[in-house]
C-alpha cells in the first residue's frame, strides 16, 4: 500500500493512493477518483491502463485498498472551497517583485 494525500512539486504529484497484488498495481488519483490498472510483470512503465479489460480485479483492489484506507483511519484529500489558483504567486513572479523593489530573496540555510 502506498498512501500520499498531498499535493507536491512536478508532474503528476496529486494525492494518491496505490496498492500492490502479486504483478498488479492500482492506483487511485483522489483528485479525479479515477483509478488505474498495470499488470508490472508485463507493463513496467505503466503504460496500458487494464482497468476495463481487468474489471474484476480492478474493482477488488478497490475495495482492498477502501478497506485499508478505513482501517488506518487514512487522511483524505478535501475540496478547499477558498482556493483560488489565480491569487497564487509563483517562486519566479515572488522574486520578479523583490526585483522590482531591490530586495533580495532570503538566503537559505545550508
Amino acid at each position: 500500500m502506498f498512501h500520499f494525500p498531498h499535493y507536491a512539486k512536478g508532474p503528476a504529484q496529486t494525492p494518491q493512493s496505490a496498492i500492490l497484488a502479486n504483478n498488479l498495481k492500482l492506483i487511485r488519483f483522489h483528485e479525479t477518483k479515477e483509478t488505474q490498472l498495470f499488470d508490472l510483470a508485463k507493463d513496467i512503465g505503466e503504460k496500458n491502463d487494464l482497468t476495463k479489460e481487468m474489471p474484476d480485479q480492478a474493482s477488488a483492489l478497490a475495495d482492498a485498498l477502501d478497506a485499508y484506507l478505513t482501517r488506518i483511519d487514512a487522511q483524505l484529500p478535501s475540496p478547499n472551497p477558498n482556493y483560488d489558483p489565480d491569487s497564487l504567486v509563483t517562486g519566479r513572479r515572488r522574486q520578479e517583485a523583490r526585483n522590482k523593489r531591490g530586495v533580495s530573496a532570503p538566503r537559505r540555510r545550508q
